[in-house]
């Protein structure tokens, strides 16, 4: 699991960039995602978080976490023969904010 607070010139937001567990290990997501809050406390306004694992997304929804925006990741590969593999295997694809910029540093008062 990788856990980031804001720096001090940021938005509040604790953030949950990396989260790797069994999709079929619900007891573990489960647990990360508790001690995730805990981790952040009162500390942060709010915690962000992104999966494309339907098992991550319900144990996030018990938690009280909720769908803010959908995104539409985005690949691409000249290997005609592997892109053709990936699309077909795409609903086991994971991605989390950790391979996107949405970890960026978002300094308060910028859109």
């Amino acid at each position: 699991m990788v856990l980031r607070k804001a720096e001090p010139d940021e938005l509040n937001v604790g953030k949950i960039v990396d989260l790797y567990a069994s999709r079929d290990d619900q007891q573990t997501i489960e647990d990360l995602i508790r001690y995730s809050i805990k981790f952040f406390g009162n500390d942060v306004e709010v915690i962000d978080c992104a999966t494309s694992a339907e098992e991550y997304k319900r144990a996030f929804s018990k938690f009280g976490f909720f769908k803010k925006q959908t995104e539409v990741p985005m690949y691409h590969c000249e290997d005609t023969y592997l892109a053709d593999k990936l699309e077909a295997r795409k609903s086991k694809c994971f991605f989390t904010k950790g391979d996107h910029d949405w970890d960026q540093y978002n300094p308060v008062g910028t859109v």
